[in-house]
């Protein structure tokens, strides 16, 4: 347990502190929320969410989204009503965001327009947002306010202000965060980040990791090209004036933010500290930024014996140049001696030592021997320190965020999807049900080469057996089944995953690696089939009654409009640019071979079964293959309001004659 003053966080080996520039004013007469939000962080139970409501909250409306015809009714009370919001979206395995919020709230525009653009992506995202709007003496106000920034989302007004009369002035603007089975997993106030502090971003931040969104602060690398350092200069709690430039020149230097009441903070420096003094002594150095004040952390430095610099930073002022704090501790950041930042990790455990200790070695350019689980899986973050240029290639494929996926459909706990999903399932070292841990998610470099302690010659000293062409493929399909992996065709997919499928880099500045490790703009045809399109009249003399089902479908009626003069084309037609699509006659329109993939050889051999023929579409996962053909054009950003599972009843038409 953390001493107080610290808050146990969603990271693991994580805590919490507050700044003394955030501290809230405590209301004398009411329950503080932030005492109520501790008793929800001990239990993390839906019960207590709504005890709490319950308790503050009287009647409520209402405001409809911008666009919609406003509700009237009443409904009986707050708990109720986020009751129903959290049963809804647990039941459909989903995520669920409440925001509270006052119209008058310090940077209250900042906020509603980050939850504004988070709705826009909920869909793909898997996750529901709730507004509660504190200012209930004033609805119309509300209102206002609500379409004067555009929201669209729904939200509860307090009618009698009894929420906003218990909260202090700093306490009318945060959020919860509750999982799919409605328990707390993320919690934050705006006195949480001082005012100096970009909200937006921090709270992005927070929440893109809990929601498995993809966003990459600034400070941290991206695709091998590694952001420097924030420069500032200050005084140690012993007086010494100190410049971060001149540290890294010296030495590789480990920057950590921490607070003295954190115990997973005092492991970790603990750790540094015995590197510091002993292994690695005058190999790096170790700056620590305190966010309490100079005497605490002054006899914290003291009664600890570390004889590194530290700098007290109670009012964050030096904290906040770096977008990768967001309030949990300890944070460090591995730095080389050019000032860049090489590796960044948010908490600390015992099995990140190792990891430490080779960063360390690698930056101070001493010999490296890789340090392994002995009898088990590693992870990704060892098999970088060594083979960083693999490590980048496999960041760009669909291996590096296959654990996202399952997290959008809320699949995380269902054992028949997890295997293909995480590294080392159910075996030593490796990902287990239910527990993780987090740094096993995803297939990661173990997934095809082996448990570290047995494929890592530099570890074995041996060289390691070569997979044949066979042998590669049977490990390959028993994943991408059929069933579950659209069109794979092993010769052509595993070239694409090669450690020589590397993408020339050099020309990209950080916008343009950011966009293409997050795939963004127009995907690729989801179709791995060398076939000519037909267009969908070939289709109709032995599938006239799906022919005539798909005519009753927006799909057949849509025409291209002004999007596509914006590279939207390909969203109203079908094969854009392929052998026998459009622009060819009769390719107008979402037709069957949109979905169906590409259908001259199927025209060719009806009889002929698999993807490589034609994609049947009725044995396949609607997760796994059917959503991502549907996603080319129906992404977050063409289509946000685009629901699968209500959407896919609206086109699926009657299963196929022979």
């Amino acid at each position: 347990m953390c001493s107080p003053g610290c808050a146990c966080f969603f990271a693991q080996g994580s805590c919490w502190p507050r700044s003394s520039a955030g501290r809230t004013r405590k209301n004398q007469h009411a329950p503080d929320l932030r005492q109520a939000m501790r008793r929800m962080r001990t239990n993390g139970s839906m019960k207590t969410l709504f005890l709490l409501c319950g308790i503050f909250f009287s009647l409520i409306c209402f405001s409809a989204p911008a666009g919609a015809q406003p509700a009237t009714a009443r409904v009986a009370t707050a708990a109720d009503a986020l009751d129903a919001a959290v049963k809804s979206a647990a039941g459909q395995g989903r995520r669920l965001l409440l925001f509270f919020y006052s119209i008058d709230a310090a940077r209250v525009g900042d906020a509603v327009a980050l939850m504004q653009q988070l709705y826009l992506q909920r869909r793909q995202y898997n996750f529901d947002i709730a507004g509660i709007a504190l200012d209930g003496a004033r609805p119309d106000a509300v209102r206002s306010f609500n379409a004067g920034h555009g929201l669209t989302f729904p939200v509860l007004i307090d009618v009698d202000g009894t929420l906003a009369r218990q909260l202090a002035s700093d306490s009318t603007l945060g959020f919860v965060l509750l999982n799919e089975q409605g328990r707390r997993i993320g919690f934050r106030l705006a006195s949480h980040t001082p005012e100096h502090m970009n909200l937006k971003q921090q709270w992005q931040t927070y929440l893109s990791s809990l929601l498995n969104m993809p966003y990459m602060p600034a400070d941290q690398p991206v695709l091998g090209l590694k952001p420097a350092v924030p420069s500032f200069e200050g005084e140690t709690v012993n007086e010494k004036k100190i410049s971060i430039a001149t540290l890294h020149r010296e030495k590789p230097l480990v920057l950590v933010i921490f607070s003295p009441r954190c115990v997973n903070c005092v492991n970790e420096l603990n750790f540094l500290n015995s590197l510091y003094a002993g292994e690695l002594k005058n190999r790096f150095e170790i700056l620590a930024l305190s966010l309490m004040g100079v005497e605490p952390t002054a006899a914290f430095m003291r009664d600890n014996g570390y004889v590194f610099p530290a700098i007290a930073d109670p009012e964050w002022q030096l904290v906040s140049l770096f977008e990768t704090f967001t309030g949990p501790v300890p944070a460090a950041f591995f730095i080389n001696m050019q000032g860049a930042v090489e590796y960044v990790h948010i908490g600390f455990s015992d099995g990140l030592k190792d990891v430490y200790r080779m960063w360390l070695r690698r930056l101070a350019g001493m010999d490296n021997p890789p340090l392994l689980v002995k009898d088990g899986y590693s992870g990704e973050q060892r098999c970088v320190i060594c083979h960083e240029r693999e490590h980048l290639q496999w960041s760009l494929t669909g291996h590096a965020s296959a654990f996202a996926s399952l997290h959008r459909k809320a699949q995380t706990n269902n054992p028949e999807c997890i295997g293909c999903h995480v590294t080392g399932y159910g075996q030593p070292g490796g990902y287990q049900l239910g527990r993780g841990p987090r740094d096993m998610e995803n297939v990661q470099c173990e997934s095809c080469h082996g448990p570290g302690y047995q494929s890592c010659s530099a570890y074995t000293g041996q060289k390691t057996a070569k997979k044949n062409a066979a042998q590669w493929k049977a490990l390959c399909v028993a994943c991408h089944t059929e069933k579950e992996s659209l069109n794979f065709v092993f010769p052509r997919r595993f070239m694409q995953v090669r450690h020589t499928a590397m993408p020339d880099l050099d020309g990209l500045d950080r916008a343009g690696r950011l966009d293409l490790l997050h795939r963004t703009g127009r995907r690729d045809s989801p179709f791995d089939n060398p076939a000519r399109y037909v267009g969908a009249a070939a289709c109709r003399a032995c599938h006239a009654e799906q022919y005539r089902h798909w005519q009753s479908t927006p799909h057949a009626a849509i025409q291209p409009d002004s999007a596509a003069e914006n590279g939207k084309l390909y969203r109203f037609v079908t094969g854009i640019n392929a052998e026998g699509g459009h622009p060819e006659p009769g390719r107008t329109g979402v037709q069957c071979e949109a979905c169906h993939g590409p259908g001259e050889r199927h025209v060719q051999q009806p009889e002929a079964k698999g993807h490589g023929f034609i994609v049947g579409l009725g044995a396949e996962c609607p997760s796994c293959v059917v959503e991502q053909i549907c996603r080319t054009c129906h992404g977050v950003q063409d289509d946000p309001e685009f629901d699968f599972d209500r959407a896919i009843d609206r086109v699926r038409h009657p299963i196929s004659s022979p």
